[in-house]
């Protein structure tokens, strides 16, 4: 399963390419491209299939489908919606047929007029947005839509060709359903001819799901499974798990390389690693990384890889100069007119008088000419560079322009521009910066053209906003507070809710940027000014700033010491938003409850705590949502801990064993820590049951399982349960038992750099020493306290002293920040 990201996947596309042109050869790639590339402009198949429910509702057509699968629920809603061929082609037609082309559409034109990377594309596309995308850059691409016209293509053809594979909103005969697509997939033309294309091509696969069974998996699955790929094939994923949907001979299969999004939760931009903030607390610790809202003011979204973004991968990598419609327009259309008229002499020219079409082109020409000698457009460079993908360039090229000289349509356009300049960039931070200040310095100008221009203001207040969470991003907490205050000095008393919302939400990232600096009262304090300001509000859109500000506010006060205050504030969290459906806002309940969990096992009210873990379990049992389904396994887990403290003994070790038997193969790192922890002290208990070789047993298990870990908390473990295994040999009197299980600590973990597993290999160096007679030292446990005589093993220390110990548990941290850590507007 070969996996490797955007950047490395334009590189060896561009190297293959070149090396085979110095060869003489041509590029050995063709595209597949599915409904990705035409989405938004044109609804996936989920938004058709949920209307075409509605629509067969309408006339009591309710059974639902034989499966869940995709293709198959697709297939049954479309065909009791529109029952005839007829109606389903223009259903079709209606979607498609005067919808704009979209961007990802117009980049893969562009690259096609390249030639360089490939000439043929295949689609099950139904929409002919491609073919108007070339024609409008002034090429004519030949299409096939049906099996009959496929021996009239010429797979190795110099012209751009287009393969609708499943067929066009053009015709009736299109297949849009089950039946139809495998009835087609089969050893029919079109599948044939795709199959051969593979003899010697390879696909760049982008924008499509891949429906198992279809004609383009049915000719994929054909070709790998008949020998290997002269070249791989590139396999473009929309999202991280979208490897998941995949068939196993598909993403098993070595000559196919996966490019995968980058993962949001381990992609770090520039700047210094943010710190854990130290607790001061004994007992169990709440871990201190906080939770940004960001940039993007709605909802929080997956990293994904979109069309526009390999296709701009692709542009920028092989260098596509702008083209000519956009770079020079007039003289474009003149040469094109030219072309079609066949009109290329005076003397062709004259003969034309049935339309003038030479008085045209001439006046198309002067206008050109006109053009060239007029004054530069400010913004032609910024236009250029936009056109290339080159958005580093549209924004640089847009600093050099002197806003003030600017009239208000050239400003309007300038901010649309640098928003879609900024949208695209990758992890340029400071360009990035730089991008936003030019938007607050540009709209600032247009609105002293246009002073009551609202849209205007909030553009501002965004981009504000945005440089605030950006500088955040950098772990540069003194400017992202310049920036937040800077929008609340500007907009503070604006009354637009628009305005008001990034108002809310600077408010409580300030709160989160003074914690991140230790500087609770004034974090408290921007939390507070949030509530004042927004917390009685009816208005749906201050919910989330609310609720993440009373969570802060819970783990400040918790970070202070003030317990109960901070449990109040977790409270009023769960009670404000416990019907809450915003799936950040449910986000936001289940942590204040692992928050309020955390604070109450700190002040050793063990039974209230599990009643904590308890109701969040209740409530997010059946959660759908990723980051709330991890939040109640670490309920689950702590739970078992909670009981394992109280209790001890057999219902103890059943709580933990219980945790291991659910959680053992979960490949998350912190639920893999959690996992190690409660494995660990599963035998810890037995130990203090006095059954010491289903102890070493289960402490072998920590080893065997985790053995290659490479998370420094799961690897602590590790060594932890070597050195309890040690502890327990030495206090059965089985020395050379033990010296090896001490030896293994050594070697494994010598050169590990972190302290707490440093501190273990110290511990069993000295035991070494010791069993060995260099350096006689007192028998000790795995938690530091002296071991009783090997006769009396059940006067052992209770497994409290082991389990309370804050340098034991944990700290987890999920992917947008932990549990009970605050929150960022």
């Amino acid at each position: 399963m070969p996996i490797i990201d955007l950047r490395n996947a334009a590189a060896k596309i561009r190297q293959i390419v070149e090396q085979r042109k110095e060869r003489g050869q041509s590029s050995p790639f063709f595209f597949i491209v599915g409904a990705g590339i035409s989405h938004s402009e044109i609804p996936l198949a989920s938004e058709i299939e949920e209307h075409c429910k509605r629509e067969a509702e309408k006339y009591g057509r309710t059974d639902p489908p034989r499966s869940d699968a995709p293709i198959v629920s697709y297939s049954h809603w479309m065909s009791e919606a529109f029952p005839s061929a007829e109606e389903r082609q223009t259903y079709l037609r209606g979607l498609m047929e005067s919808k704009p082309i979209s961007k990802a559409n117009l980049r893969l034109a562009h690259l096609l007029l390249d030639h360089r990377i490939a000439r043929t594309v295949f689609t099950p596309n139904f929409d002919d947005m491609l073919t108007k995308a070339l024609q409008l850059f002034g090429e004519r691409p030949i299409a096939c839509d049906h099996p009959l016209t496929v021996n009239r293509m010429r797979t190795q053809s110099n012209d751009i060709q287009i393969v609708h594979v499943h067929g066009s909103y053009w015709h009736y005969d299109c297949c849009n359903l089950r039946g139809d697509i495998e009835g087609r997939a089969g050893n029919g033309p079109m599948t044939l001819m795709l199959y051969e294309q593979m003899r010697d091509l390879s696909p760049i696969v982008v924008g499509y799901s891949g429906w198992e069974g279809d004609i383009i998996m049915s000719a994929v699955r054909r070709r790998l499974e008949s020998g290997r790929l002269a070249n791989p094939i590139f396999w473009f994923c929309f999202r991280r798990g979208s490897m998941d949907d995949l068939p196993d001979w598909l993403t098993s299969d070595p000559d196919v390389l996966f490019v995968l999004p980058d993962d949001a939760t381990a992609k770090a931009k520039s700047g210094p690693e943010p710190q854990p903030v130290q607790q001061g607390f004994s007992s169990l610790p709440i871990p201190g990384e906080a939770i940004e809202s960001g940039k993007p003011l709605d909802e929080e979204k997956e990293s994904t890889l979109t069309a526009v973004q390999v296709f701009d991968a692709l542009i920028t990598g092989f260098g596509l100069s702008t083209p000519d419609l956009t770079k020079d327009p007039l003289n474009f259309y003149a040469r094109q007119l030219r072309s079609q008229l066949g009109t290329k002499s005076q003397e062709e020219s004259e003969k034309d008088t049935f339309y003038s079409f030479h008085a045209v082109i001439e006046r198309v020409e002067r206008a050109a000419k006109a053009e060239k000698d007029a004054t530069p457009d400010e913004l032609q460079a910024s236009r250029d560079a936009m056109g290339k993908a080159d958005y580093l360039g549209a924004i640089r090229a847009a600093g050099q322009v002197q806003l003030n000289l600017l009239p208000a349509a050239k400003l309007s356009e300038l901010l649309l521009v640098l928003r879609d300049a900024i949208s695209h960039l990758d992890d340029e931070c400071e360009e990035e910066i730089g991008g936003l200040d030019l938007i607050s310095e540009a709209g600032t100008a247009l609105a002293k053209l246009d002073p009551a221009g609202l849209s205007v203001l909030e553009v501002i207040a965004k981009a504000l906003y945005e440089k605030g969470a950006t500088l955040a991003e950098l772990n540069r907490n003194e400017g992202a507070l310049a920036a937040y205050d800077n929008l609340l000095r500007r907009f503070g008393d604006a009354q637009a809710p628009g305005i008001q919302g990034f108002v809310a939400r600077a408010l409580v990232n300030k709160g989160v940027r003074f914690s991140k600096l230790n500087r609770s009262e004034e974090a408290l304090a921007a939390y507070d000014d949030a509530l004042r300001r927004f917390a009685d509000s009816q208005d749906p859109r201050f919910r989330e700033p609310v609720a993440k500000a009373l969570h802060n506010k819970g783990y400040e006060l918790g970070k202070l010491g003030k317990a109960e205050e901070g449990i109040a504030a977790y409270d009023e969290v769960a009670r404000r938003f416990a019907d809450a459906q915003e799936p950040l806002i449910r986000e936001m309940v289940a942590r204040a409850l692992v928050g309020k969990g955390s604070l109450l096992w700190n002040l050793k009210k063990m039974e209230e705590t599990l009643v904590v873990h308890d109701d969040l379990v209740g409530r997010f049992a059946d959660a759908s949502e990723p980051e709330i389904r991890k939040l109640v396994k670490m309920a689950l887990i702590r739970r078992a801990i909670v009981i394992a403290q109280l209790k001890g003994g057999e219902e103890g070790v059943a709580a933990c064993g219980d945790v291991v038997d659910r959680f053992a193969e979960d490949q998350e790192p912190g639920i893999r820590e959690l996992v190690a922890y409660a494995l660990y002290n599963k035998a810890y208990l037995l130990w203090g049951l006095t059954r010491c070789e289903e102890a070493i047993a289960t402490w072998d298990e920590v080893v065997r399982r985790f053995a290659d870990a490479q998370e420094p908390g799961v690897r602590a473990w590790v060594a932890k349960a070597l050195h309890a295994k040690g502890s327990t040999f030495a206090s059965l009197e089985l020395r050379d038992e033990a010296m090896k299980a001490y030896a293994e600590v050594v070697r494994l973990f010598a050169n590990s750099p972190e302290k707490e597993i440093e501190e273990v290999v110290e511990r069993a160096s000295s035991r070494l020493r010791e069993l060995s007679g260099d350096d006689p030292k007192p028998t000790e446990t795995s938690s530091g306290a002296t071991l009783p005589p090997p006769s009396s093993p059940q006067s052992a220390p209770p497994v409290a002293e082991s389990l309370a110990d804050p340098r034991s548990f944990p700290e987890i941290a999920p992917a947008s920040g932990d549990a009970s850590a605050p929150s960022e507007g």
